[in-house]
């Protein structure tokens, strides 16, 4: 296969060579990709106010089906393949059968950043960075969002100084791997919608980080295993067992250890798995 890629104009949604006829899988990927938002912006759905950001799908499974002609489950292994395959991260509501679903395309600057524009290219991917670092959420989280850049424009606010702790702005792929702050970064990105996302950088976090990477410092090692936890009930907080009630997996607890062996290996060779992951694979 050559290497390199091509623009597609976004018209290409609506041509009816597109939309004509059932879709096939690599379709509807290119289908959400070009669905994807380009920039951050508030759209308004039943529920109330949701902040879409750069890279990101809303939309609902029934959509989704109506759109490519599929029936729903078709829809929902497709995008539970999507997430097997590290391609996206898939959010679902617990509303109703027609609960919106988010879907986050993964490396979405490789898609759609501007090559011809160095300059460009690093503004999105910061865009994109602080995005990841953030999981879009709807109603008092957007309020907040929204005071906050408040505070900032009446120009109340203030940076940090050398010794606090690193906040989520300082969080991010921007960081230099292997670092924990770009490791939070793939926790942020990663980890399921119940799984709480890291706001600073502290001393102890740093300390059990470095340790972390010096033993596993390949991305990809992380990324499958922070992937991994998507598969398991009892990590996501949905299964609660004795004494474990309300509890959900979380960046310390993924980095500490039990009995001389750290929580995340246990994850990455799929200890916590749910059974009915491991029949989806084979």
């Amino acid at each position: 296969m050559s290497p390199g890629w091509i623009r597609l104009y976004r018209s290409l949604l609506e041509h009816p060579m597109w939309t004509s006829d059932r879709f096939t899988k690599g379709q509807a990927w290119v289908d959400l990709v070009l669905s994807a938002a380009f920039e951050d912006h508030e759209v308004f759905i039943v529920h109330g106010p949701a902040w879409v950001k750069r890279g990101h799908v809303l939309t609902t499974q029934v959509t989704l089906a109506k759109r490519w002609k599929w029936n729903r489950e078709t829809v929902r292994l497709f995008l539970r393949e999507l997430e097997r395959h590290f391609m996206a991260a898939i959010e679902t509501s617990n509303a109703s059968a027609t609960g919106y679903t988010l879907i986050t395309i993964l490396n979405y600057e490789k898609f759609q950043g501007d090559p011809d524009n160095a300059s460009a290219t690093g503004s999105a991917t910061r865009t994109a960075t602080q995005s990841a670092t953030d999981r879009p959420v709807t109603g008092h989280i957007i309020r907040r969002e929204i005071r906050e850049r408040r505070t900032s424009s009446t120009g109340r606010s203030r940076k940090p100084s050398p010794s606090e702790p690193q906040t989520a702005s300082c969080i991010g792929p921007a960081a230099p791997w292997p670092s924990p702050a770009a490791l939070a970064a793939v926790w942020n990105e990663l980890a399921p919608a119940e799984c709480p996302r890291v706001r600073q950088i502290t001393r102890g976090r740093t300390q059990a980080a470095d340790t972390a990477l010096a033993q596993h410092p390949d991305p990809d090692y992380w990324r499958s295993t922070i992937g991994e936890i998507r598969r398991s009930a009892f990590l996501r907080g949905l299964k609660p067992n004795n004494g474990h009630k309300n509890w959900k997996a979380n960046f310390d607890w993924l980095l500490k250890a039990k009995d001389n062996t750290e929580n995340y290996v246990r994850v990455a060779e799929g200890v916590y798995r749910d059974s009915s992951a491991v029949e989806d694979e084979e």
